[in-house]
């Protein structure tokens, strides 16, 4: 069954584009629905001082923002007449300085969510962690699309990254409306383990049948690691097959009360430069 609602959250006006482009495709290709979502948060007072909390500020920022929302709307309307693709653009209002929550919210109500790469020069922003926010608990399946990337193509030649467990499975299944419409899906895993009866192989191949019945055009193939990490590995895979998507499940543990996502997750999320579907 296609996605049949994609919500977009483009972030500023310098990021849009490239969101905006994937969401397109996207929702072209799987004949969907297409929410752009834009919140604005509530100004962060100072609460030693309060001086940045003059009416004239709190104004000037949430105008700021409603430009900036103004001036994504404008290009989504672009875009989607260019492609006569059905999509509403969204304007909502967070309770508190914190967006992610109402991000969280209303994503909950789509088939998957596209989201932008962090910014890898600023550490702080909310940015650096939206997509890990919407990982771990949305329940959605995340595209997380590279910053300023140009894309002119999306889910033709898929990697999808298999390794047996739970994260891998549900990302594969997840990721269906696309691979079913996917040129070609490698099914690849970077270092299986190695056993006398060939469990690991075995279990590649019948992911691989499991797939092809649903039409999937797949191949299966497997790599050592050599000496790079799993993440980098992947992303090896990525550019020799040249690949315009990876399939991923998303891992993470438990540390002081916060969900903190695994390092190869996050090595992808930071490094790869094509979109990555992603699920928990």
């Amino acid at each position: 069954m296609p996605y049949q609602t994609i919500i977009a959250l483009p972030g500023s006006t310098e990021t849009s584009d490239a969101i905006l482009d994937a969401a397109i495709m996207l929702t072209g290709d799987q004949d969907g629905y297409l929410i752009g979502l834009y919140v604005i948060p509530q100004y962060k007072i100072n609460l030693f001082t309060g001086y940045d909390a003059s009416p004239k500020v709190l104004e000037n920022f949430r105008n700021a923002h409603l430009e900036s929302a103004n001036a994504i709307a404008e290009k989504l309307e672009l875009k989607r007449k260019s492609q006569n693709i059905s999509a509403k653009w969204r304007v909502v209002e967070a309770p508190t300085s914190d967006i992610a929550p109402v991000l969280v919210e209303h994503s909950r109500m789509a088939d998957v969510v596209i989201a932008g790469q962090q910014d890898s020069a600023n550490t702080e922003r909310l940015e650096e962690t939206l997509c890990e926010h919407l990982l771990m608990q949305s329940g959605r399946p995340v595209l997380q699309v590279p910053a300023g990337a140009a894309l002119r193509r999306l889910g033709r030649d898929v990697l999808v990254a298999w390794d047996g467990g739970r994260q891998a499975t549900r990302a594969v299944f997840d990721a269906l409306p696309v691979l079913r419409r996917a040129e070609n899906v490698h099914l690849h895993w970077v270092d299986p383990p190695k056993s006398a009866d060939d469990h690991a192989e075995s279990a590649l191949f019948e992911m691989a049948a499991a797939l092809a019945r649903h039409g999937v055009k797949v191949s299966s193939s497997e790599s050592a690691s050599g000496g790079l990490t799993v993440g980098e590995a992947l992303l090896d895979q990525v550019s020799k097959k040249s690949c315009d998507l990876l399939v991923l499940g998303a891992y993470g543990h438990w540390r002081m009360r916060e969900y903190v996502i695994g390092g190869t997750t996050r090595y992808v999320l930071r490094h790869c430069t094509v979109p990555v579907l992603m699920s928990h």
